[in-house]
């Protein structure tokens, strides 16, 4: 048995949370440059709105030129695979970065090759 199944539940169950929290920064950031409540906004094509009114979007770079210089959108956080029925430990990958360049507004994205038992 090599644990696959483990690593795509614990690597999985990690890059979920991972998303939500980062969502829920985005969201944050997003309020204080629309003046709207983080629960009135969506994210769509790459854009932050004000649900219903298109026209008040900015895009996900200029969330993020907002956000770097307090690191606002950096997210770290631990999973331990809640109430699993196995037993050991499994292998994931270090924290993924994804970003957008400044310069750009393109999206980046590098795994860190730092791998460590859970």
């Amino acid at each position: 048995m090599t644990g696959g199944s483990r690593a795509a539940t614990m690597a999985g169950g990690a890059t979920l949370h991972t998303a939500r929290a980062l969502k829920e920064r985005i969201l944050d950031v997003s309020s204080r440059l629309l003046e709207a409540s983080p629960g009135d906004l969506e994210i769509a094509d790459g854009k932050v709105a004000v649900r219903g009114v298109p026209v008040s979007a900015i895009t996900l770079a200029d969330v993020a030129a907002a956000a770097a210089s307090d690191d606002e959108l950096e997210v770290n956080g631990e999973f331990d695979g809640g109430k699993g029925g196995w037993s050991g430990g499994t292998l994931v990958p270090g924290p993924a970065l994804v970003g957008r360049r400044r310069e750009t507004g393109r999206s980046r994205q590098a795994m860190e090759r730092r791998y460590r038992a859970r």
